[in-house]
Formats: C-alpha cells, sequence, structure tokens
C-alpha cells in the first residue's frame, strides 16, 4: 500500500509538469494564431471534406522523423530537455488547429477539431510521453551504473529501453497506417458536425 501511494505521488508531480508544459504550448499556440497570417490556412479549412475524400491524412513518415530523432536523444541527457519541447510543439499544433476550426465554424469547428485531434494526434502523443517515461527510468538506471559498476540493473534497463522502443515504433506505425486507411473517411463523414 505504501508503494502505491508513493507511486501516485510521483504521478502527480509527473502529471503537473506534463499540465504545465502542455498549458505552456496552449497558450504559445494562442499567442502565434493571434500573430500569423493564416489566410491559406483558413481557405484548406474551408474544404476540409473535400480534402478529406480526396486525400489522405499521412503521418507516417513524419512520426517515424519524430520519434527517430527522440529514441536517439533518449540515450542522452539531451532528451530530458527534447521530451518537453516536442510536447510544447504538439500543444502549440493543436491550440492552432482548434482555433483556426473555430474561427470559421464557431462552436461545431471546436467540436470537430476536439474529434481530429484525438482521433490523429492522442495516441502518438501517449507514446511519446511512455517513451520519455522510460528514459528517465533509463537514464536513473545508467546513473546507478555509472555509481556502482557492478549493478546490473543498467543492462536490464537498457534492454527494457530497446523492447519499450520497438514496442512504440510498431504501435505509432499501426496507428498511423490506420490513420491513413480509415481515418480519413470517418473524418470526411464527420464533417456534417462542422454545417
Amino acid at each position: 500500500m505504501k508503494y502505491i501511494g508513493t507511486s501516485l505521488i510521483k504521478n502527480k508531480k509527473a502529471f503537473k509538469i506534463i499540465f504545465l508544459l502542455i498549458l505552456i504550448g496552449f497558450i504559445m499556440g494562442f499567442l502565434l494564431y493571434k500573430k500569423i497570417d493564416n489566410t491559406s490556412l483558413l481557405n484548406e479549412i474551408k474544404d476540409i471534406k473535400t480534402y478529406l475524400n480526396t486525400y489522405h491524412i499521412n503521418f507516417i513518415v513524419l512520426h517515424l522523423i519524430y520519434l527517430m530523432i527522440l529514441i536517439i536523444f533518449s540515450f542522452t541527457f539531451l532528451g530530458l530537455i527534447l521530451f518537453p519541447l516536442y510536447l510544447i510543439y504538439e500543444s502549440i499544433t493543436i491550440t492552432y488547429n482548434i482555433l483556426s476550426f473555430i474561427n470559421i465554424y464557431h462552436f461545431n469547428g471546436l467540436i470537430y477539431s476536439l474529434i481530429y485531434n484525438i482521433l490523429t494526434k492522442a495516441i502518438f502523443v501517449i507514446l511519446v510521453l511512455y517513451l520519455f517515461k522510460n528514459m528517465i527510468n533509463f537514464l536513473k538506471n545508467l546513473l546507478l551504473f555509472l555509481k556502482n559498476k557492478t549493478d546490473n540493473k543498467a543492462l536490464e534497463s537498457i534492454i527494457k529501453h530497446f523492447r519499450n522502443i520497438i514496442f512504440i515504433i510498431i504501435i505509432a506505425f499501426i496507428n498511423d497506417l490506420i490513420i491513413y486507411l480509415f481515418l480519413h473517411n470517418i473524418l470526411a463523414k464527420l464533417t456534417f458536425i462542422l454545417y
């Protein structure tokens, strides 16, 4: 029971940090939205149904690039900086997307953009957070190993980290493949919400 209480306290701290990073991203996204000329993006959003019926949503290559960069840095202490920056970046893009839909479609745009972002971004962001959590555990064990060379925990941590990386890549690829093959049709059908 004491372990569960300690674990919850640690997770509360992590949730507070994640919430703070997301809040920073939302504020930056709002400020960026107000500063940038959105005309071309707003025109594309007005034709979202045509776009979704014509093109597939393809995050496969982009997400693989993001994952490769994050994975490479997950073996270094630079990952401690890069992961929070990525979370802020995602928060900025989600905010920008939501505000763009609200600008054109008002409340209906809010509903649709929330559905769009949940279906297209939620799983990938959760996978990145999972990778970040594993990176922190890996780096802790690596520090312990460097202090005490006889500790086998570092080797176990490296193996576990590689397994988690493979798991994350596979799930991210499957998720992006589902988005590519099916979700553009679902999102195109859900555009009735906008009108």
